[in-house]
Order: C-alpha cells, then sequence, then structure tokens
C-alpha cells in the first residue's frame, strides 16, 4: 500500500528498522467476512496483527465498491476511532472509481495508530438497508 503521509515520520529508535508490511483481511482469511446479514451488525470483529514485531497503523484501505456498507474502527487499546458506524465508502476509500474500481487509495491516519507484537485491532462492521 503506497500512501504519502502529510508530515514525515521521526526516525525509529537507534537499533530499529521500520519495514513497511501490510495486513489483508477479507472473508478468505477472516471467514466472518463474508456472512454480514443487512441491518444485522457485526461488533468487535478481531483484527490479529502478528506477534513478532509491533505494527503502527499508518493508513487504511477498503477495497471495491461495498455499498452500504458501515464500519467502526478501534485501536489496539480497545478506544474507539469514530463515535459511529461511517460509511466505508467514503470514509476509508481515497476514491470513488466508479461501477468496478480496480483498486482505491489508502487513506493516511494521522497520528499512526500504535500496536503491540501480537496485539489486535477491532472493527465493527454493518450493512445498513437504506
Amino acid at each position: 500500500m503506497s500512501y504519502r503521509p502529510q508530515y514525515a515520520y521521526p526516525e525509529p529508535p537507534e537499533g530499529t528498522v521500520e519495514e513497511d508490511f501490510v495486513y489483508y483481511f477479507d472473508e478468505t482469511n477472516l471467514p466472518i467476512l463474508g456472512t454480514i446479514s443487512t441491518n444485522t451488525p457485526l461488533s468487535k470483529i478481531v483484527l490479529q496483527l502478528q506477534a513478532d514485531a509491533p505494527f503502527k497503523l499508518r493508513g487504511v484501505q477498503v477495497s471495491g465498491n461495498v455499498g452500504d456498507l458501515y464500519m467502526r474502527l478501534y485501536d489496539a487499546h480497545d478506544n474507539q476511532l469514530s463515535q459511529a458506524l461511517v460509511e466505508a465508502d467514503r470514509t476509508y476509500s481515497g476514491t470513488l472509481n466508479g461501477p468496478q474500481p480496480i483498486g482505491r487509495l489508502p487513506v493516511v491516519l494521522e497520528p499512526e495508530i500504535p500496536c503491540p507484537a501480537g496485539g489486535f485491532l477491532q472493527i465493527d462492521l454493518g450493512l445498513i438497508s437504506p
């Protein structure tokens, strides 16, 4: 996922190296994502992070048109990143590419959200019928 933050990130502490890393979550590696029913929100779905190193969440990308999908992210310390469910297509997709998008731009999160090694993020999802 390539993106350009508004401000440069500080150098990592001496003796450490930062590497780009991307997590993908979809119904193949998180089957519950394929079971969302209209007007029946799913709460606090766990997005498990790897245990080998801390992770800094610097961007979110929702790929493809997801229609009436609404979501709310939680950081690794169970803090909500929005007060209500927000429309995923408009909030976490950098562009709306029409009916058959090939890809989306990530939405940069500033400041970055630190996550401990082996931690997890959480997400609420709902298909809201208009």
